[in-house]
């Protein structure tokens, strides 16, 4: 790699050039970037430096930002967080340089130390090419099995009860009822990610677990009651393998026998939910999240 470019840790201070990237990056991707979208780009920015959840790292040449790469810092419902991979990109020009690999190695080395504020891995959604991928395998990112995500305008339910409450410092809680009687508790987390131009905001709700109070729940209530809950939280994810891990019956809802994970994938991309336009929307598996295991890192 060329010697003249120098790499360091981004701050409040870099923003305006970190959203200048973000649009060439959204541009390049084919999602467009309207001011609109910058300027919540910006918001965004500010509130995860103000609130310590972000590490950026970006290398330079002739005092010109040409790679990024940023940790957005996510709880997923524990205390400790998650460092989530987000806003890679090299100017095209610069690229076959090895400078997202050395941006990636510094931003290692400034998780390591807060490493006893994080779980021991690394998260990331692949949005890119295939060499995009073969990197992150080099880097040592592995697919992850179970995830799927929601994102629409959901029309409310009327006349469902339902009780939204802070469960703990971390996590919230909406619990449904039918007859004044609790039926399903769905444990959520709400999270800060990248602005997008398909979620200028940036936030995001990660479902913790769904929890049944009343033993069996039928594929017809859950879908209800997912319904209402989506129609509050239109960005949303979660991972089959985590819920089921805290509710065995989700099994029994979806048919499936004990340990038939893809049976229930399938039975939650076979829900239906009704948009704001009368469309019908769907729970997608999402098959471009990436982890990599920290453990040995942290140990050092």
């Amino acid at each position: 790699m060329q010697t003249d470019f120098y790499i360091r840790i981004l701050t409040e201070h870099d923003i305006d050039i970190m959203a200048n990237a973000r649009k060439e990056q959204e541009n390049e991707n084919g999602n467009g970037a309207t001011n609109e979208y910058i300027y919540k780009y910006k918001n965004v920015l500010e509130h995860l430096f103000k609130e310590n959840k972000i590490i950026a790292v970006g290398a330079f040449k002739d005092n010109k930002l040409v790679s990024i790469a940023c940790y957005n810092l996510i709880n997923f419902g524990e205390e400790k967080k998650i460092p989530y991979l987000c806003a890679v990109w090299t100017d095209p020009q610069y690229r076959g340089m090895e400078l997202a690999i050395k941006v990636h190695e510094k931003l290692n080395k400034n998780i390591l130390k807060i490493k006893e504020c994080l779980q021991p891995k690394a998260l990331l959604t692949l949005e890119g090419t295939k060499a995009a991928y073969n990197l992150y395998k080099k880097l040592g990112y592995e697919n992850v099995t179970g995830e799927m995500t929601f994102l629409g305008e959901v029309q409310k339910v009327d006349n469902l009860k339902f009780e939204d409450y802070k469960k703990d410092s971390i996590n919230k809680s909406m619990k449904y009822y039918i007859e004044n009687k609790p039926i399903v508790e769905i444990i959520y987390s709400e999270e800060q990610f990248f602005a997008h131009p398909l979620n200028i905001d940036g936030k995001m709700s990660r479902i913790i677990s769904i929890k049944y109070l009343q033993g069996d729940v039928s594929f017809k209530t859950l879908n209800l009651f997912l319904q209402h809950f989506l129609s509050e939280h239109r960005f949303c994810k979660f991972n089959v393998k985590e819920l089921l891990k805290k509710e065995n019956n989700l099994y029994k809802t979806f048919m499936a026998t004990n340990n038939d994970i893809q049976s229930v994938i399938k039975g939650f991309e076979n829900m239906n939910f009704y948009g704001i336009n009368n469309t019908i929307l769907k729970i997608k598996i999402s098959n471009n999240v990436m982890q990599r295991d920290l453990s040995e890192e942290f140990c050092i």
